[in-house]
């Protein structure tokens, strides 16, 4: 974590100029905005991430060298992809990607990493249900349900970071908050099922220690967003640790603050359309809360607690999954 703190410090000029032209070592006031701040902070939580997956490995943990390899691959296109839109709107080249091409990217590369996984022996075909109500196998239709379930996550990250980029939209520090709670969750949940394998505990807390060293950094006032590239990542992170941890709605109850954020999203756009009339202040939850004067603090504070309550769901889900699969 301490290494993801400086080396976003370091980053911060070099990726500054690419906005302004000019490049700066000494950031400013920390606790001030200058109108300077860069948008594509995800190469630097990617960076963060790679390092503690091979520090992990490194050490020992329990995975497999090729499936942390499909696991950068697929974390890097889609940091790609997003720091090419970061840099358009960083230096007034265009809004970025159109909604469309952008989700047929994600559909596909979570394709891609869901099917090479499974060509690896790690399988994600049999969904727990609550309540003793069994499971649930997803047969042929494995792969493309699980890319649908990885996209919905992704999409919900953006939302919650910041409608397409834009960071007036946004609550600094409020993405990286939920996902550092979540992911924690998720890493804790996760090795009460997955004793023998440790690819998505390593992922999930390499992604908290990378979002909380940004943090320092990014949380209001920012001096670096996450940007496109930043939700981009962090969406497919959580993504891939469903996958490698087997455990879809434990996932889903990590993600529980971004999901509200994107439901809030949808129902706004669905009443928009039919009625012509707005459902909220925002066009997201966080958006509507801001408009209602609640305080950045306050709206991350709420988001924390119920990534909170959504990591003991994953708890509880957990411990639910491994005595059904003990017990069959």
């Amino acid at each position: 974590m301490a290494a993801g703190a400086v080396l976003t410090r370091a980053c911060i000029p070099p990726l500054r100029k690419i906005r302004t032209g000019r490049f700066e070592a000494y950031l400013g006031d920390r606790l001030k905005k200058d109108g300077s701040e860069p948008r594509m902070g995800g190469a630097v939580i990617f960076a963060a991430i790679v390092l503690g997956l091979a520090v992990g490995t490194a050490a020992g943990a329990a995975v497999r060298a090729r499936e942390v390899l499909c696991l950068v691959m697929y974390l890097f296109m889609l940091t790609g992809v997003g720091f090419l839109e970061d840099i358009q709107k960083d230096t007034g080249g265009g809004p970025g990607m159109k909604d469309g091409y952008r989700l047929f990217i994600k559909l596909g590369a979570s394709a891609g990493f869901c099917a090479v996984m499974k060509a690896f022996g790690h399988s994600c075909g049999v969904l727990v249900l609550p309540f003793r109500m069994g499971t649930v196998g997803l047969g042929a239709a494995e792969i493309p349900i699980n890319a649908v379930l990885m996209t919905v996550l992704i999409t919900a990250v953006e939302v919650h970071d910041c409608q397409r980029g834009y960071h007036g939209t946004g609550v600094d520090g409020l993405c990286l908050t939920s996902v550092t709670v979540g992911m924690l969750g998720l890493g804790a949940a996760s090795a009460v099922i997955n004793s023998s394998d440790d690819s998505a505990q390593l992922l999930a807390l390499s992604t908290a220690a990378a979002c909380g060293a940004f943090l320092i950094w990014s949380m209001a006032p920012s001096k670096i967003y996450p940007g496109q590239s930043g939700s981009l990542l962090l969406g497919g992170a959580l993504g891939a640790a469903m996958i490698l941890s087997s455990m879809h709605l434990g996932t889903f109850f990590c993600a529980a603050a971004m999901l509200a954020d994107g439901a809030c999203a949808a129902a706004e756009k669905l009443v928009f359309i039919k009625t012509k009339k707005l459902l909220l202040k925002g066009a997201s939850l966080h958006e509507h809360l801001r408009a209602l004067e609640w305080s950045e603090y306050k709206i991350i504070v709420l988001a924390a607690l119920l990534q909170a309550a959504g990591a003991v769901g994953a708890a509880a889900m957990a411990v639910y999954e491994s005595k059904l699969l003990i017990n069959n």
